[in-house]
């Protein structure tokens, strides 16, 4: 009998997979009375579909949503994946179960639309990050910088490839049918299909070490130095461990043959 606040922790195993899975809690005092059993909490868990892990913080939806883009693209290179909507369960960044859920994966994708809550969930994510890279895990992290939600001391800067941002902000334009150039070998060239201009692209400079892998093809070049808008990390064995990219990628096309070589580089 458990007379003071000690926690006596339980590890509970032979849970149902997807499927509801429901917990009988009932209480004991010092008198021997049992308390009425408590039935009403009920979980449901899904069985683990694949490697990836997609983050899902966006909730606009034109020209389509992203996950409805990255469905079709990841169910045609059948590359086995699970989804965690911010808008679907909207949880605390500390709350342990995103911590012990990325742990699963060998790849995070997190994307996100351009706001103040969507960044403040990527930066406060650093820790979790930070250990999600001991273990050898990958990130792959689209979010449209600004220097609105990012400034100069950002807390983005810590994890991701960018030093800073372009002096030029929410002036870049691509337009249809223009696109993404490959700086590096195994990334496709990706055709904006959107069927309108991507507004407010915002290239970026390197800091030392990252790989810049993507420059826009911008309508309007007005940046003398960096048109770079997508760039990895290497860890210190030289494995690819962050891709970051300011330009979202679900307006463009290619995308089966980008994730395919971006799964290979994580493949290690």
């Amino acid at each position: 009998l458990n007379t003071d606040d000690t926690p006596y922790p339980q590890k509970a195993s032979d849970f149902r997979l997807n499927d509801t899975n429901y917990f009988y809690l009932t209480a004991k005092d010092l008198a021997n009375a049992y308390a009425s059993v408590d039935t009403s909490s009920g979980v449901y868990i899904s069985a683990q579909q694949g490697d990836w892990l997609l983050i899902d913080d966006w909730s606009l939806s034109f020209p389509a949503k992203p996950i409805t883009v990255y469905a079709s693209v990841f169910g045609q290179l059948n590359l086995g994946y699970d989804y965690f909507s911010f808008s679907e369960h909207p949880i605390y960044v500390f709350n342990p179960t995103l911590k012990h859920l990325m742990g699963l994966h060998r790849v995070v994708f997190w994307y996100a639309q351009n706001g103040v809550g969507q960044i403040d969930r990527i930066i406060s994510a650093e820790a979790i990050f930070q250990q999600f890279f001991q273990q050898n895990g990958k990130l792959l992290l689209v979010y449209p910088v600004d220097s609105v939600t990012v400034d100069a001391l950002s807390g983005l800067f810590n994890f991701t490839p960018m030093d800073s941002l372009s002096l030029w902000q929410h002036n870049g334009l691509i337009s249809v049918d223009s696109g993404l150039v490959s700086l590096v070998s195994g990334f496709p060239y990706l055709k904006n299909v959107s069927g309108a201009f991507i507004l407010g692209v915002n290239p970026f400079y390197l800091k030392a070490g990252a790989v810049p892998v993507y420059w826009a093809q911008l309508t309007q070049p007005w940046y003398p130095s960096t048109q770079v808008v997508t760039a990895g990390l290497l860890n210190a064995s030289g494995n690819w461990q962050v891709l970051f990219s300011s330009v979202s990628f679900h307006y463009f096309n290619n995308l089966d043959s980008l994730f395919r070589h971006v799964d290979a580089l994580f493949n290690w």
